[in-house]
């Protein structure tokens, strides 16, 4: 069900048991749960908040320190 407050849209997706048999004894249908939308944002956070370089720029990386003369340099590049 989406739920207009304000000018913003909300879905709600699931409710609890009690909300559940509540309207069940005023005779309203909420239907079925639904599932969660994917969080595109707490991805997005996780990847800005990883330390390491990803495995495909890692190469790259090292590569890039030592032509600058910093890092340690790799005797397989």
């Amino acid at each position: 069900m989406d739920i207009n407050v304000h000018s913003r849209v909300f879905r709600i997706v699931d409710c609890n048991d009690f909300t559940r048999s509540y309207y069940a004894n005023e005779g309203a249908d909420i239907g079925q749960a639904e599932g969660y939308p994917e969080d595109l944002f707490d991805h997005s956070r996780k990847m800005i908040n990883m330390k390491q370089t990803p495995p495909d720029q890692a190469e790259f990386k090292n590569y890039i320190e030592v032509k600058l003369k910093g890092g340690r340099p790799n005797n397989g590049l």
